[in-house]
């Protein structure tokens, strides 16, 4: 099953999976949502927000989640920014890992097909 709806600025997923292997016994059950957020202004700027959870039970027990943001700021014509943060936690079986990253960058078109 797969339900999904969105506009222009938000964008909601759902999943939902199950598989019952009828030679083991074993089932597996599958389960993923997702939400996207963009807003934007200007000429060029924006903010992406994303949020996804899934879940999976049965052969392998695991749960991942991740939240990222990415604003994007275009200060001039030629001159723009992007600066990115992601989280995400991860368990699968009895292990759990986090991870987290930022970053960012800079762009200089310095023509109308070329930019550094």
């Amino acid at each position: 099953m797969r339900a999904s709806a969105a506009n222009t600025k938000l964008a909601l997923e759902a999943h939902r999976f199950r598989f019952e292997d009828r030679i083991t016994g074993r089932t597996l059950d599958a389960l993923a949502l997702a939400g996207r957020h963009t807003l934007r202004w200007g000429k060029g700027s924006s903010l992406h927000s994303s949020v996804e959870r899934q879940q999976e039970e049965g052969l392998v027990d695991s749960r991942r989640s991740s939240w990222s943001e990415q604003l994007r700021l275009q200060h001039t014509r030629r001159i723009g920014t992007t600066w990115f943060y992601r989280h995400g936690v991860a368990t699968v079986g009895g292990s759990r890992s986090v991870g987290q990253g930022w970053g960012g960058g800079a762009e200089l078109r310095v023509a109308r097909w070329a930019s550094l």
